[in-house]
């Protein structure tokens, strides 16, 4: 059996035609979610609002309140589901916390890492961690000397540009089709900044993509007022259509492979904020760097199990991406894998994912520390119960009404020791997560 996890960066289920939105930004898995054997799940919910301890949860199985993997500081210290896979695993993505130039751990289990197109034959200096010393060693050794040092220059100075997913897309067949039994996970980054927007959608014109020219990757992540509300939506026209793009690429991934040997698991890390309103506190939210809205938390969730797997899961009810490793160790013993489940998310605040951002806007302390989030039905509607700073809020997602909650209602698994301090970022590494507005 294959694995094969395809994660649509940034897209909020809210933005998808498939989950009823009036634009067509997934007229491809609208279609393919037709098909007998695929589950699309209605409430799926992420791990986190963005990447790290979101695909932190994936890898481990482990809920957010438990690796607490909230900020670049920190690396994992366990297994993932990658390392205790008995095939050849790749990851196809440019988003650094999984590829390994952020030192996080996420990329041990990887055999293969493929993450920036490179202008010259020789070796790739994203798959050495920042280790220059290393790599130095090891390109001089190498057949393809020059062209390994040059890529080393190249990466060094920042100067290899936008890799689009439509190289991972080429890179994922490329390799798949070298191995009889794989297990892959591709990163799609086209709506994580809207580099990449499908321009021939009818919502898209002169002024988005010159507002697109203009407005740099961390203004998109600022706190806004209400007089900004119209650069957002400028910004949430460019991203529906990068989404639509995005579902292209989903189209040529999918079809490459033998669904009838593979578990195919189709989701988002997080999803992304266009000036909404925060539940519970005064600010209204841009981008993923603060928040735990349910644009951000509501993600995308199709599944396609392989020949002789068949799941017991509704997929009206609560599932989260957590369970992602249990579905691939239940699929592998041909046993019942499930998604549905307690549904949890976490988070450290922005001073921990975000600590430039956050001191530039002078420190604020209602956007500091940890924040966490469990859901549960409550006959048709779904409630969420959040607690932050000490106090618990619920609030009615259906209705969006706001209630004062109870701690012991949350039931918060504790901290596990999974974590250590990790290496500090190259300049390669700091480089890239400006490009993708992390700092």
């Amino acid at each position: 059996m294959n694995v094969l996890l395809v994660v649509m960066d940034s897209v909020s289920a809210k933005n998808m035609s498939l989950y009823g939105y009036e634009r067509e930004t997934t007229p491809w898995l609208e279609t393919w979610a037709t098909n007998d054997g695929v589950t699309v799940y209605e409430e799926a919910r992420a791990p986190g609002r963005w990447s790290l301890p979101s695909h932190a949860s994936m890898f481990t199985g482990l809920h957010a309140s438990e690796h607490r993997l909230f900020d670049r500081t920190q690396r994992l210290t366990i297994p993932t589901l990658w390392d205790e896979l008995e095939f050849p695993c790749a990851v196809f993505t440019k988003n650094s916390y999984i590829s390994g130039l952020v030192d996080t751990g996420l990329s041990a289990g990887f055999d293969t890492i493929v993450t920036k197109e490179l202008p010259f034959d020789g070796l790739d200096p994203y798959s050495y961690s920042g280790n220059t010393e290393k790599y130095l060693k090891d390109a001089l050794r190498s057949e393809n000397k020059i062209g390994s040092l040059l890529n080393g220059a190249f990466a060094k100075f920042n100067l290899l540009g936008w890799t689009t997913d439509d190289y991972y897309v080429e890179r994922f067949n490329e390799w798949s089709n070298t191995h009889e039994e794989w297990g892959a996970c591709i990163n799609l980054m086209g709506a994580h900044v809207s580099h990449n927007a499908d321009r021939s959608c009818d919502w898209v014109d002169e002024e988005s993509i010159d507002l697109q020219t203009r407005v740099d990757a961390s203004s998109r992540w600022e706190l806004i007022d209400d007089g900004d509300i119209h650069i957002f939506d400028e910004l949430e026209n460019l991203y529906d259509a990068s989404i639509r793009k995005v579902d292209k690429r989903v189209k040529e991934i999918v079809e490459s492979v033998d669904l009838s040997e593979t578990l195919v698991v189709v989701t988002s890390d997080h999803g992304h904020a266009f000036g909404e309103k925060s539940e519970f506190r005064d600010v209204r939210l841009g981008g993923h760097g603060v928040g735990m809205s349910e644009t951000l938390l509501h993600v995308p969730l199709i599944v396609s199990y392989p020949d002789g797997i068949e799941t017991s899961d509704d997929p009206t009810a609560l599932s989260s991406l957590t369970y992602f490793y249990d579905v691939v160790s239940e699929s592998l013993q041909k046993g019942t894998p499930a998604f549905n489940g307690v549904t949890r998310a976490g988070d450290g605040g922005m001073n921990k994912s975000n600590p430039e951002l956050w001191e530039s806007l002078g420190s604020p302390p209602e956007l500091s520390g940890d924040v966490f989030v469990r859901y549960h039905h409550d006959g048709e509607d779904v409630i969420k119960s959040i607690l932050w700073d000490g106090e618990v809020f619920e609030v009615n997602v259906r209705t969006n009404e706001v209630s004062e909650g109870n701690s012991e209602d949350m039931n918060i698994p504790k901290p596990k020791t999974v974590t250590s301090d990790s290496e500090e970022l190259s300049d390669e590494a700091r480089e890239q997560l400006k490009d993708l507005g992390y700092i």
